[in-house]
């Protein structure tokens, strides 16, 4: 077997899994009075030196636990193969908001709501994009 040690000192290169890659954190934001929609706050943080996530095709989300919240998202746009060169970034400090809703059959408590978010991310200095997928788990308290 060989040793991780060995690889790195070789130059060689590692396919690291997009959680070694980029970093997620989750909140919830809760409708505001008189509004029908919250949001899913999603920070990516590139952790992979150069680690860019792309804006296009852009983040989804996909709620896992049912009965809680409901996705508000509009439809998927099919996007095309991404090009390190061109491709937009997001900006790391701001969050990419998702829009829910309460289910209105949740009754009144404190939740953790499972989801998958999946992304596009890229490496300009090394020349590639992945897509990449993590749980992320969203605390959620309705009132």
């Amino acid at each position: 077997m060989v040793s991780l040690l060995a690889l790195l000192l070789t130059g060689l290169s590692l396919d690291l899994p997009a959680a070694t890659q980029v970093g997620l954190e989750a909140s919830f934001v809760p409708p505001a009075r008189g509004a029908s929609a919250g949001a899913v706050l999603v920070h990516f943080m590139p952790l992979g030196e150069g680690v860019k996530v792309n804006q296009e095709p852009a983040p989804r989300l996909r709620l896992e636990t049912a009965g809680v919240l409901l996705d508000r998202q509009p439809p998927a746009r099919h996007a095309s193969s991404v090009d390190p060169d061109f491709a937009r970034y997001i900006e790391p400090r701001e969050p990419v908001r998702f829009p829910v809703a309460i289910d209105p059959q949740a009754r009144p408590g404190r939740y953790v709501v499972r989801a998958t978010v999946s992304y596009s991310y890229c490496s300009k200095a090394q020349g590639w994009c992945r897509k990449g997928s993590q749980p992320v788990d969203i605390p959620v308290e309705i009132p």
